[in-house]
């Protein structure tokens, strides 16, 4: 009869942990210039969670989350932000998405402020 009772409650123990803990996911791909040419130091970032990476050499990142739907963003300074909506990522899976087209920006004009002599 402990035989039985071991048994069961192992096999209760073992199932409600692994109903309790979630396997990550993973979002990875690469950002590209409107050349198909990578591009570095790109922060691609999640808009629901502080969770994100920027792009290495070759133009790639790799964040970590949990599983849900997510809004990707890509950004860097001087080209376009890109956003991709509704990426969903699943328990132990790969989700790739790849941001291509950031485009260069027209730099915003310079504003030169000199301080006014006069006084009142």
């Amino acid at each position: 009869m402990s035989r039985v009772f071991l048994i069961v409650f192992l096999v209760l123990a073992t199932s409600s942990y692994f109903a309790f803990s979630q396997e990550a996911g993973l979002i990875t791909g690469r950002t590209l210039d409107a050349k198909g040419n990578p591009l570095e130091w790109v922060s691609v970032y999640l808009d629901q969670i502080a969770a994100g990476d920027q792009t290495d050499s070759t133009g790639t990142y790799e964040i970590i989350v949990e599983p849900g739907i997510y809004t990707l963003i890509a950004n860097m300074v001087g080209r376009s932000e890109k956003k991709i909506a509704d990426i969903e990522v699943f328990a132990g899976d790969t989700t790739v998405v790849d941001f291509d087209s950031l485009y260069k920006v027209h730099p915003t004009p310079t504003v030169i402020s000199t301080p006014n002599d006069s006084e009142e």
